[in-house]
Protein backbone atom coordinates (compact mmCIF):
# COMPACT_ATOMS: atom_id res chain seq x y z
CA UNK A 1 0.00 0.00 0.00
CA UNK A 2 1.06 3.48 -0.86
CA UNK A 3 2.13 5.85 1.91
CA UNK A 4 -0.17 8.52 3.62
CA UNK A 5 1.22 11.58 1.41
CA UNK A 6 2.01 9.55 -1.74
CA UNK A 7 -0.64 10.32 -4.56
CA UNK A 8 0.75 8.93 -7.22
CA UNK A 9 -0.43 5.55 -6.77
CA UNK A 10 -3.86 6.44 -6.92
CA UNK A 11 -3.43 9.35 -9.68
CA UNK A 12 -1.54 6.68 -11.90
CA UNK A 13 -5.05 4.10 -11.35
CA UNK A 14 -7.36 7.16 -12.04
CA UNK A 15 -5.26 8.07 -15.54
CA UNK A 16 -5.05 4.43 -16.50
CA UNK A 17 -9.07 4.46 -16.03
CA UNK A 18 -9.93 7.51 -17.84
CA UNK A 19 -7.84 7.03 -20.95
CA UNK A 20 -8.63 3.04 -21.22
CA UNK A 21 -12.26 4.54 -21.18
CA UNK A 22 -11.93 7.12 -23.76
CA UNK A 23 -9.49 4.74 -25.77
CA UNK A 24 -12.82 2.22 -26.15
CA UNK A 25 -14.98 4.73 -27.15
CA UNK A 26 -13.18 6.20 -29.59
CA UNK A 27 -11.91 3.10 -30.73
CA UNK A 28 -15.62 1.77 -31.53
CA UNK A 29 -16.13 5.18 -33.32
CA UNK A 30 -13.43 4.43 -35.95
CA UNK A 31 -14.78 4.75 -39.42
CA UNK A 32 -15.38 1.36 -40.78
CA UNK A 33 -13.99 2.33 -44.53
CA UNK A 34 -10.57 2.86 -43.41
CA UNK A 35 -7.68 0.47 -43.50
CA UNK A 36 -7.18 -0.62 -39.72
CA UNK A 37 -3.42 -0.67 -39.71
CA UNK A 38 -3.34 3.18 -41.52
CA UNK A 39 -5.13 3.61 -38.31
CA UNK A 40 -2.82 2.48 -36.31
CA UNK A 41 -0.28 4.15 -37.29
CA UNK A 42 -2.24 7.25 -37.44
CA UNK A 43 -3.02 6.59 -33.57
CA UNK A 44 0.87 6.45 -32.60
CA UNK A 45 2.12 8.74 -34.85
CA UNK A 46 0.11 10.96 -32.83
CA UNK A 47 1.45 9.24 -29.29
CA UNK A 48 4.50 9.93 -30.54
CA UNK A 49 4.60 13.63 -30.85
CA UNK A 50 2.80 13.92 -27.67
CA UNK A 51 5.69 12.04 -26.01
CA UNK A 52 8.11 14.04 -27.28
CA UNK A 53 5.96 16.95 -26.11
CA UNK A 54 5.19 15.63 -22.78
CA UNK A 55 9.34 14.61 -22.13
CA UNK A 56 11.26 17.67 -20.80
CA UNK A 57 8.63 17.52 -17.78
CA UNK A 58 9.79 13.87 -16.29
CA UNK A 59 13.25 13.95 -17.38
CA UNK A 60 16.25 16.27 -17.87
CA UNK A 61 17.95 15.44 -21.46
CA UNK A 62 21.03 13.71 -19.40
CA UNK A 63 18.47 10.98 -17.58
CA UNK A 64 16.55 11.21 -21.52
CA UNK A 65 19.65 9.69 -23.24
CA UNK A 66 20.76 7.05 -20.19
CA UNK A 67 17.21 5.84 -21.08
CA UNK A 68 17.98 5.52 -24.69
CA UNK A 69 20.68 3.67 -23.84
CA UNK A 70 18.62 0.98 -22.00
CA UNK A 71 16.10 0.21 -24.79
CA UNK A 72 15.78 -3.47 -25.86
CA UNK A 73 14.04 -5.75 -26.89
CA UNK A 74 11.63 -5.51 -24.71
CA UNK A 75 10.29 -2.72 -26.14
CA UNK A 76 10.27 -4.35 -29.79
CA UNK A 77 8.28 -6.94 -28.25
CA UNK A 78 5.76 -4.59 -26.37
CA UNK A 79 5.17 -2.85 -29.82
CA UNK A 80 4.05 -6.52 -31.17
CA UNK A 81 1.35 -6.80 -28.69
CA UNK A 82 0.68 -3.26 -28.82
CA UNK A 83 0.16 -3.96 -32.56
CA UNK A 84 -2.03 -7.18 -31.64
CA UNK A 85 -3.83 -5.52 -29.33
CA UNK A 86 -4.78 -2.40 -31.32
CA UNK A 87 -5.73 -4.53 -34.36
CA UNK A 88 -8.06 -6.94 -32.18
CA UNK A 89 -10.21 -4.25 -30.57
CA UNK A 90 -10.71 -2.28 -34.04
CA UNK A 91 -11.80 -5.97 -35.94
CA UNK A 92 -14.12 -6.81 -33.21
CA UNK A 93 -15.48 -3.37 -32.66
CA UNK A 94 -16.19 -3.46 -36.56
CA UNK A 95 -17.50 -7.01 -36.56
CA UNK A 96 -20.32 -6.46 -34.09
CA UNK A 97 -19.22 -6.44 -30.67
CA UNK A 98 -21.11 -4.18 -28.08
CA UNK A 99 -18.90 -1.27 -26.62
CA UNK A 100 -20.45 -2.42 -23.06
CA UNK A 101 -19.67 -6.40 -23.69
CA UNK A 102 -16.10 -6.22 -25.62
CA UNK A 103 -14.08 -4.83 -23.20
CA UNK A 104 -15.82 -6.91 -20.15
CA UNK A 105 -15.64 -10.05 -21.70
CA UNK A 106 -11.87 -9.68 -23.07
CA UNK A 107 -10.61 -8.02 -19.94
CA UNK A 108 -11.97 -11.14 -18.20
CA UNK A 109 -10.09 -13.58 -19.97
CA UNK A 110 -6.84 -11.02 -20.14
CA UNK A 111 -6.84 -11.45 -16.37
CA UNK A 112 -7.58 -14.98 -16.05
CA UNK A 113 -4.55 -15.39 -18.03
CA UNK A 114 -2.43 -13.20 -16.21
CA UNK A 115 -3.81 -14.65 -13.40
CA UNK A 116 -2.66 -18.19 -14.41
CA UNK A 117 1.29 -16.36 -15.74
CA UNK A 118 1.27 -15.40 -11.71
CA UNK A 119 0.72 -18.07 -10.18
CA UNK A 120 2.34 -20.64 -12.57
CA UNK A 121 5.35 -18.93 -13.76
CA UNK A 122 5.88 -16.14 -10.92
CA UNK A 123 4.94 -17.98 -8.07
CA UNK A 124 2.46 -15.58 -6.36
CA UNK A 125 -0.27 -17.31 -4.52
CA UNK A 126 -3.43 -17.54 -4.43
CA UNK A 127 -6.15 -17.81 -1.56
CA UNK A 128 -9.76 -19.20 -1.25
CA UNK A 129 -11.20 -15.78 -2.19
CA UNK A 130 -9.35 -15.35 -5.29
CA UNK A 131 -10.22 -18.84 -6.34
CA UNK A 132 -14.23 -18.24 -5.46
CA UNK A 133 -13.31 -14.91 -7.81
CA UNK A 134 -12.38 -16.92 -10.81
CA UNK A 135 -15.47 -18.64 -10.86
CA UNK A 136 -17.41 -15.80 -10.79
CA UNK A 137 -15.68 -14.19 -13.84
CA UNK A 138 -16.49 -16.82 -15.28
CA UNK A 139 -20.05 -17.00 -14.56
CA UNK A 140 -20.17 -13.46 -15.67
CA UNK A 141 -18.95 -13.71 -19.04
CA UNK A 142 -21.59 -16.01 -19.56
CA UNK A 143 -24.18 -13.99 -18.53
CA UNK A 144 -23.12 -11.05 -20.76
CA UNK A 145 -22.46 -13.03 -23.32
CA UNK A 146 -26.28 -14.71 -23.36
CA UNK A 147 -28.50 -13.74 -25.59
CA UNK A 148 -32.10 -15.17 -25.49
CA UNK A 149 -33.40 -16.48 -28.91
CA UNK A 150 -37.22 -16.80 -28.22
CA UNK A 151 -39.22 -14.55 -29.68
CA UNK A 152 -42.63 -14.42 -27.01
CA UNK A 153 -45.93 -15.43 -28.67
CA UNK A 154 -47.45 -12.16 -26.75
CA UNK A 155 -45.39 -10.02 -29.70
CA UNK A 156 -48.33 -11.93 -32.41
CA UNK A 157 -50.02 -8.52 -32.18
CA UNK A 158 -46.87 -6.72 -33.52
CA UNK A 159 -46.11 -9.24 -36.40
CA UNK A 160 -45.09 -7.52 -39.74
CA UNK A 161 -47.74 -6.34 -41.98
CA UNK A 162 -47.72 -6.99 -46.09
CA UNK A 163 -50.05 -4.48 -47.82
CA UNK A 164 -51.15 -5.44 -51.59
CA UNK A 165 -53.35 -2.81 -53.18
CA UNK A 166 -55.01 -3.87 -55.92
CA UNK A 167 -58.05 -1.67 -57.60
CA UNK A 168 -61.22 -3.35 -55.59
CA UNK A 169 -59.59 -4.03 -52.07
CA UNK A 170 -56.68 -3.45 -50.28
CA UNK A 171 -55.66 -6.82 -48.32
CA UNK A 172 -53.49 -6.75 -45.00
CA UNK A 173 -51.74 -9.95 -44.47
CA UNK A 174 -49.91 -10.48 -41.25
CA UNK A 175 -46.84 -12.94 -41.13
CA UNK A 176 -46.71 -16.35 -39.45
CA UNK A 177 -45.84 -15.47 -36.39
CA UNK A 178 -45.50 -18.88 -35.13
CA UNK A 179 -43.17 -19.85 -38.06
CA UNK A 180 -41.27 -16.88 -36.96
CA UNK A 181 -41.04 -18.84 -33.03
CA UNK A 182 -40.46 -22.24 -34.09
CA UNK A 183 -43.89 -23.44 -33.59
CA UNK A 184 -44.70 -26.11 -35.78
CA UNK A 185 -47.79 -27.26 -37.51
CA UNK A 186 -50.26 -28.50 -35.52
CA UNK A 187 -49.17 -27.56 -32.56
CA UNK A 188 -51.65 -25.95 -29.61
CA UNK A 189 -49.97 -22.62 -30.15
CA UNK A 190 -49.39 -22.38 -33.43
CA UNK A 191 -51.24 -19.42 -35.02
CA UNK A 192 -51.88 -19.25 -38.65
CA UNK A 193 -51.47 -15.83 -40.43
CA UNK A 194 -54.69 -14.05 -40.58
CA UNK A 195 -55.69 -12.10 -43.56
CA UNK A 196 -58.31 -9.49 -43.20
CA UNK A 197 -59.66 -7.97 -46.54
CA UNK A 198 -61.08 -3.83 -46.50
CA UNK A 199 -63.21 -3.64 -49.75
Amino acid sequence: MPSSNSMTYYISAILAIVGTVGYHNLVKKISPTIDPVVSIISIYLGVLILGVIMMPFFYSSQKIMDSVHQLGWVQFGIAICIMVMELGFILMYRSGWDLSAGNIVTGVFINLMLLVIGVAILHEHLNIVNIFGVFVCIAGVTMIEYHSKAVPISHAENAPIETIISPHSVVLKVTDVSSEVGIPDGHPNHYPAPVKIVQ
